[in-house]
């Protein structure tokens, strides 16, 4: 694969990782601002977004990756992810609650 990344004269690390690297999530995880979770699947996720701007969820695993969640303002939604383990990004600029349960849990 090949990665491009455009420079305006600056400096560019990237560190490459496998997918579990990033930190797991807990069963109620609260934030603000862009965060990456690994995830043990199958998994439920209800998300509460409070803000005015964008919030975007996604799920990525060696499958690809998957739009869950793509929204403005407040929301309250829930997912079910039937995938493997993966990743699960959000893109928020606002504040965030996360609630998941693993398994065939409903």
């Amino acid at each position: 694969a090949t990665v491009r990344i455009p420079s305006s004269g600056g400096s560019w690390k990237v560190d490459l990782a496998p997918l579990s690297s990033a930190g797991a999530i807990s069963d109620v995880q609260v934030g603000g601002g862009d965060q990456a979770f690994f995830v043990e699947g199958p998994v439920t996720l209800t998300v509460v977004h409070q803000g005015i701007g964008s919030f975007a969820l996604t799920w990525t695993n060696a499958a690809g990756t998957e739009v869950l969640i793509t929204d403005s303002g407040d929301l309250t939604q829930t997912v079910r992810v039937e995938k493997e383990s993966g990743v699960l990004s959000v893109r928020s600029s606002g504040t965030w609650t996360l609630t998941s349960t693993r398994g065939n849990g409903k």
